[in-house]
């Protein structure tokens, strides 16, 4: 694979691969074909909302052992789509981040520069680069760049740049050749990347060139690669995007020849102009043109009974506004200073405070693939809330997971309507943590396991199993689902005896051991599960994850065959969501915890482990990391008279603990089982 260095001493693929215009399963198969084809460049943006995709593809082309994380050069692109300040290009790179699953960015990008109605797109610029110079001192980011800048945006740039962009990505073809961009930053020592290098070679006008129909005779290729042997040839990086493996090999094979001089100066001959081609880079050009006759408010005046003018603001589109008392008396000036603040001076001079600025954040819930199963493969029992013996039965056939009935919006209800009409209490299901040991160290583990300190790693004991079911069943009537796990429940050695004591207990209903599928259970466990009429097995299928060696699936199943247990396994070819993560300093409002608490698959996944009950796994980890608890984010089962605490608890919308969750990137499809490196 050839090479660019860049401004900053890296170096930089010589050709990429683009992922604009893909999503989906589509796109998880074109990043990974393309690294399998000798793509090492991977180019994305915010704004493809493709991020989580293109990083399954290449967490699956890491884990088959095509390439190495350093063997690849990843790029991203900030949003165009509002304007950037400091704050929010932090939150926007973390977002990016997770979505990628990747611990660090070869190269972040501006995606486009802040298109504001007044000169205030200079100040974000600026801001918008001090944290990218921030992330890269954090080890974060290795070279920062900039995307679709013209000279006008980069001189402004470079007044408070402490680093030198080492990448600007622009479009550029024979058709369109921005001469006045190029000439600039290859002065600046800035690497150029091409957008769109072959899109024009379908365009009418182009084809009907001789020179264009003669080229690939000459030289035996395709006038694809001769549009890129002209982007190589004048010192640009090109980024092809296809999702057919063969073009992507024919792509690749660009540097294979050498076009004449000649021919170099017939396709710098198809510049064309904006009436022909029009496009984003024609009309930042355009802009260039308008960039000091912006319109925006200069001044402001307010007049009593539109006679007595009483007030007159000023502004100078910068940072600045001064209010004048009768159109002369400079009263007030304000100053902004960054997103958070602005600061206040009475008279103009005599400083006296600073306005704060709250923002608050619009979450927004889109659309995610379902990558685990067909939707019309899962069947879900027919309802009627007025039979209660049908809703037992249904508990009793259920279909293990698939069924899903306990996460129904109608069962809270129903289980609501039951309390106040026979004041009992059903819970429809809890998680038990028997041990916080596991086989497997997940990355993106649901219940955070493998984050968990040693000194708060633990095995369930029997006794302790007891004591806690004993006092959960004076409480409750009815636990309709337990699901025994942790961690992976196979290595706690008590299992048999727990199950015993839970099949024991009429008031639940069913009992199902979660395991990862890396542990056979012995011969002496499964008969005595056999015997156990309420239990089952769901095993998680992690192969579709080709890293982990330890896998016995089929070895299980036969064995669960052979004793006639209940199981159920996961398809093979399913993908995990990313689960919120731990942000203790995180602060958000009321409103928007309920919100997330709405949207969050956890929800009705109560878990019990130490002692207490927890609106879910994670938030068990968050308590043992210097959380302190919150009245009604738990029940702690040493406490008397629990009842009123157990209606209090289900009858919640949210938890305090709830608001450690970020929910950023929370939904986003990654591969299954992605495991921490071994240090």
């Amino acid at each position: 694979m050839h090479n660019k260095i860049l401004n900053n001493g890296i170096e930089m693929p010589a050709i990429g691969f683009g992922t604009f215009h893909l999503s989906g399963q589509e796109c998880i198969d074109a990043v990974y074909e393309a690294i399998k084809a000798g793509y090492r460049l991977i180019d994305t943006a915010e704004g493809y909302a493709n991020e989580a995709e293109v990083g399954i593809g290449i967490a699956k082309a890491i884990a088959d052992g095509l390439v190495k994380r350093k063997d690849l050069f990843i790029t991203t692109k900030l949003s165009v789509h509002h304007p950037i300040g400091y704050e929010e290009t932090l939150k926007s790179f973390n977002e990016s981040l997770k979505k990628l699953n990747l611990d660090y960015l070869d190269l972040y990008l501006i995606h486009y520069p802040n298109a504001m109605a007044d000169d205030s797109w200079k100040r974000l610029n600026a801001e918008t680069w001090k944290a990218m110079e921030e992330l890269n001192s954090r080890g974060l980011l290795k070279s920062l760049g900039v995307s679709n800048f013209m000279p006008y945006h980069l001189d402004e740039l470079l007044k408070t740049a402490k680093i030198k962009p080492a990448v600007n990505q622009i479009e550029l073809s024979p058709t369109w050749q921005q001469r006045e961009a190029v000439a600039y930053c290859q002065k600046q020592g800035i690497v150029l990347q091409a957008w769109q290098p072959i899109a024009p070679i379908s365009r009418e006008w182009v084809q009907k060139k001789d020179f264009i129909q003669e080229m690939p005779k000459k030289y035996n290729r395709s006038l694809a690669q001769i549009f890129l042997n002209w982007s190589v040839l004048k010192g640009y990086v090109p980024l092809c995007r296809t999702v057919r493996p063969e073009r992507m090999v024919e792509n690749l094979q660009c540097f294979d020849f050498k076009l004449d001089e000649a021919d170099v100066n017939l396709l710098d001959s198809l510049q064309c102009s904006t009436t022909i081609c029009p496009d984003i880079s024609h009309h930042l050009w355009s802009l260039h043109e308008q960039v000091y006759n912006k319109k925006y408010i200069k001044t402001e005046v307010y007049r009593l009974f539109n006679l007595l003018p009483l007030f007159k603001m000023t502004y100078d589109g910068k940072a600045k506004h001064k209010l004048f008392l009768f159109n002369f008396i400079p009263l007030l000036k304000k100053k902004t200073k960054s997103d958070k603040y602005e600061k206040l001076y009475l008279f103009g001079f005599l400083p006296i405070g600073r306005s704060r600025k709250y923002w608050d954040q619009i979450i927004k819930i889109r659309y995610i693939p379902d990558y685990s199963k067909k939707s019309d493969e899962i069947k879900l029992p027919k309802w009627n809330v007025l039979k209660d013996r049908f809703v037992e039965a249904v508990v009793t056939r259920a279909k293990f997971w698939c069924e899903k009935y306990y996460k129904m919006p109608f069962f809270r209800t129903y289980l609501m309507l039951r309390y106040y009409l026979t004041r009992k209490i059903s819970i429809p299901s809890l998680d038990v943590h028997i041990t916080t040991f596991c086989s497997l160290k997940c990355r993106n583990c649901s219940h955070h396991i493998p984050y968990y300190q040693d000194k708060n790693k633990k095995m369930m004991s029997v006794e302790e199993f007891k004591s806690n079911v004993d006092t959960i069943l004076k409480n409750v009537d009815i636990v309709y689902n337990m699901n025994i796990l942790g961690g992976e429940p196979l290595m706690n050695k008590n299992i048999g005896k727990i199950l015993e004591y839970a099949q024991s207990k009429k008031q639940i209903k069913a009992l199902r051991i979660h395991t990862n599928g890396t542990i056979l259970p012995d011969d002496d466990l499964l008969k005595l599960i056999s015997k156990l009429k309420k239990v089952s097995f769901y095993l998680s299928n992690y192969s579709g994850n080709p890293s982990i060696k330890t896998l016995k699936n089929d070895e299980i199943v036969a064995k669960l065959k052979e004793f006639k247990i209940k199981y159920y396994i996961a398809p093979n070819d399913y993908f995990w969501s990313l689960v919120p993560t731990v942000n203790l300093q995180q602060h958000i409002s009321d409103e928007q915890n309920v919100m997330q608490y709405m949207r969050c698959s956890f929800k009705y996944c109560p878990c019990l482990s130490g002692g207490k009950i927890y609106p879910c796994g994670l938030a068990r980890y968050i308590a043992d990391s210097g959380y302190k608890l919150k009245e009604g984010d738990c029940i702690d089962l040493s406490h008397d008279d629990l009842r009123k605490e157990f209606i209090s608890f289900y009858k919640r919308n949210a938890f305090e603990i709830c608001k450690c969750c970020d929910f950023t990137a929370y939904g986003s499809p990654i591969m299954p089982a992605i495991q921490l490196e071994k240090e």
